[in-house]
């Protein structure tokens, strides 16, 4: 095959342009960003809740995996980069062979990647972090937006419009102006000592922290997050699998607290 790069005409195609797989060419695929601490998977569970719930959705065929081979394949990848405390680790399921649209993908197959992070990745900060919006993003709701999926324009989008602003986190809206989730979290908010969280239905995410939390804290509340009870919040912080729990110190001029969070922090994972 004869292909151009950056003006160049050549014949040694690199490897990541012969790929023509689902992934690669329409982000079709499922993603898992799971935290590894001492060769022990955090909410694995979760995790393969989710991605095997993806995969029914996904219509994927029946992955030849099952989840305890995964996990299995999960710590030989961290210990094959010799990471002994704590690892970030990215499975990505995927369609094998040439995608068409038409025809759908091929058998399901995963790739494993790892990188190994600080003690204080997943630690609670006593330093909140600063937010902005992700002005002009607006998320559909439906059966794919609970997702996490390999076609991650809007978030990256949102990452960068944080990074631009000199922010950790930028929120995201729905198509009815609800705020649901940041690039790469979930959102809670505080006021008057009740928490409460976007639901599904929202479009945000099914983030397995988020889903953690709830599952340990029943009295957790769920509803539309409004941007005037995002102002309006005592305290708001934001959850994944990689850094837990993090509260916002700082947003639109607005200062929050962050006793409630610090609280939920120490009663799940000190």
């Amino acid at each position: 095959m004869i292909f151009n790069k950056n003006g160049k005409i050549a014949t040694d195609l690199p490897e990541s342009a012969k790929l023509k797989n689902s992934a690669s060419s329409y982000g079709f695929s499922l993603i898992e960003t799971i935290l590894v601490i001492n060769g022990q998977i955090q909410q694995y569970d979760y995790h393969c809740r989710r991605l095997w719930h993806g995969m029914q959705v996904l219509l994927m065929a029946p992955p030849d995996f099952t989840e305890s081979s995964l996990a299995e394949e999960i710590l030989k990848t961290v210990n094959a980069n010799n990471i002994s405390a704590v690892a970030r680790v990215r499975v990505k399921v995927f369609c094998d062979g040439e995608f068409n649209f038409f025809f759908g993908g091929g058998a399901v197959r995963f790739t494993i990647t790892c990188m190994e992070l600080t003690e204080n990745e997943h630690t609670y900060f006593e330093e909140g972090w600063l937010a902005c919006m992700a002005d002009g993003l607006k998320k559909a709701t439906g059966i794919l937006s609970g997702l996490k999926t390999g076609s991650a324009l809007l978030y990256s989008m949102a990452a960068q419009i944080a990074f631009r602003n000199s922010c950790h986190a930028a929120f995201i809206t729905n198509d009815a102006g609800n705020i649901v989730e940041s690039a790469v979290t979930n959102v809670f908010w505080v006021k008057d000592s009740e928490i409460f969280t976007p639901p599904l239905s929202e479009g945000c995410v099914a983030g397995t922290m988020r889903q953690f939390i709830l599952d340990n804290r029943k009295d957790i509340l769920e509803k539309p997050l409004t941007m005037d009870a995002l102002l309006d919040a005592d305290e708001v912080f934001l959850t994944n699998a990689i850094v837990r729990i993090k509260w916002i110190g700082n947003f639109a001029g607005r200062s929050y607290t962050n006793d409630a969070s610090r609280a939920l922090y120490h009663s799940l994972f000190s």
